[in-house]
């Protein structure tokens, strides 16, 4: 990932506070090329869900630039940056990389695979 995408990908998250922030990673060959900021509609602080309709049209438009979507990133405002079990039984993409901010008690970003309800950290590396 590069510096810029990750730094895009934080500032997201901080600007959401005090709700959890959400956003989807795009690209080809594990490389992200795109980072797509997104609107929580559960306005939570909890919890995350993105706009149905902008999903669509984001996966629409990975699609047409024959990309993949390779992480879906959300922010845990007043804690630390591991899944919970709510982001464990939600992870609905198993292709997909967990990109989870910690932004309490300090800033933390971690990856994870999770598939059938199991969590395995994921290296991150910033370009």
């Amino acid at each position: 990932m590069k510096k810029a995408d990750f730094q895009l990908m934080v500032e997201h998250c901080l600007a959401a506070q005090p709700n959890e922030a959400c956003g989807l990673l795009a690209g080809k060959d594990g490389q992200v090329e795109k980072v797509y900021l997104t609107t929580n509609i559960k306005a939570s602080p909890f919890r995350y869900e993105v706009d149905p309709e902008e999903l669509v049209a984001i996966l629409e438009e990975i699609n047409s630039k024959a990309q993949e979507l390779l992480g879906i990133f959300h922010s845990h405002p007043g804690g630390r940056a591991y899944p919970s079990p709510e982001d464990v039984r939600l992870a609905f993409y198993p292709g997909a990389r967990y990109v989870i901010i910690g932004l309490d008690p300090e800033l933390e970003v971690r990856a994870f695979w999770i598939k059938e309800g199991r969590v395995a950290d994921e290296d991150l590396f910033l370009v």
